[in-house]
């Protein structure tokens, strides 16, 4: 919540809920403008302090006005993982998901189980991986139409295809995992399909990535880091609109627990956005 402005800031005023914008040195006049590596190495948490404290002082270009139907924790989790899902689902024009179409998403971080709840809440058909059983139904509950267990199917990105209307694979993959993913990510898209490579979660040594692949399987391979201001407000009116609330962990640390926080995260325990609560 804004505490206080400065007498230049313009559109925020005390009292305002907002929610931070990772890429703040990125041109303000330009709000379709994308961040690169450049801009993310040089925002929140990088050459910026970051939001692990009671109170900060950031530019107004770090903030924009948050979903009104959300707490002040659900919001939170939008400021990267639900932005990267967003542009990755609806960032290209005229190829956005809507209703109908088939998405694959890969395990139950933030950014899968966002593309999850902004797919299914616009209609599409989304099918999931994940090694455990338990995580496997959770994911079912929020909407997945089939769920993978990649350890036991090895040729998991075939297995997807087959789930789709004539085998014909899916209209997007949502890559979490990078190279060791992206052979199965080509071999569950569609023709003409969109893989959008939004992590690194995967082995950085798994070998040759036979990009060939697309040539076979002609399809647009999309790198995504983060989002634009223009998508970020997008994202806030669809997640008003929808009524979309994004799923937490069960566990929420408060800021003396950061070192568990991090601990729980590193060994791979939490289902979706990990929180830390920091009281007002």
């Amino acid at each position: 919540m804004v505490v206080a402005v400065g007498s230049s800031v313009t559109g925020l005023g005390p009292g305002d809920r907002v929610i931070t914008y990772l890429a703040p040195t990125l041109p303000p006049s330009d709000e379709t403008a994308l961040p690169g590596a450049a801009e993310i190495f040089a925002g929140l948490g990088q050459r910026v302090d970051g939001t692990l404290a009671n109170q900060m002082l950031i530019t107004q270009h770090g903030v924009i006005k948050g979903p009104s139907n959300l707490t002040p924790v659900q919001a939170a989790t939008l400021t990267c993982s639900g932005l990267t899902a967003w542009n990755a689902l609806f960032g290209v024009s005229g190829r956005e998901i809507k209703k109908g179409d088939w998405v694959l998403v890969q395990g139950t971080g933030g950014v899968s189980i966002a593309a999850l709840q902004f797919a299914v809440a616009v209609g599409a058909n989304v099918i999931a991986t994940t090694s455990s059983e338990e995580k496997a139904e959770r994911l079912k509950e929020l909407g997945a139409r089939h769920v993978i267990n990649y350890k036991e199917t090895e040729d998991w990105g075939e297995a997807a295809k087959k789930y789709t209307p004539g085998e014909k694979g899916v209209d997007m993959v949502v890559d979490v995992a990078g190279n060791s993913s992206l052979v199965q990510s080509l071999a569950a898209v569609r023709t003409d399909g969109i893989i959008c490579l939004v992590g690194l979660l995967g082995k950085f040594d798994a070998g040759t990535i036979p990009m060939m692949s697309a040539l076979w399987r002609p399809c647009i391979v999309r790198g995504v880091l983060l989002g634009s201001r223009k998508q970020y407000r997008n994202l806030v009116r669809f997640v008003e609109e929808k009524a979309v609330v994004p799923v937490m962990d069960d566990v929420v640390f408060g800021l003396e627990d950061v070192k568990e926080a991090y601990k729980r995260m590193e060994e791979q325990k939490h289902f979706s956005k990990i929180v830390i609560k920091i009281e007002e």
